[in-house]
């Protein structure tokens, strides 16, 4: 197994911030399907919450990796 070399910050950041907005479009989908949809059952509607509030957590854990790389 050989070593990979470091990509640039720059590139790492435009790749944190294009799957950023990957989950940010996943969640605009979801969120518009409950709001929109009334035959979904009730549990798919809170397992379509969860998943929605978890790519959430993601987009802001990405925010926090995107701030460390900037700042060091």
């Amino acid at each position: 197994m050989g070593f990979f070399a470091a990509k640039p910050k720059e590139d790492v950041i435009d790749k944190l911030k294009k799957e950023k907005d990957w989950y940010l479009d996943k969640i605009i989908r979801i969120d518009s399907v409950m709001s929109n949809d009334t035959n979904i059952p009730d549990k798919q509607l809170y397992l379509m919450d969860k998943q929605s509030t978890a790519m959430d957590e993601v987009c802001k854990i990405i925010d926090k990796r995107i701030k460390d790389l900037k700042a060091n």
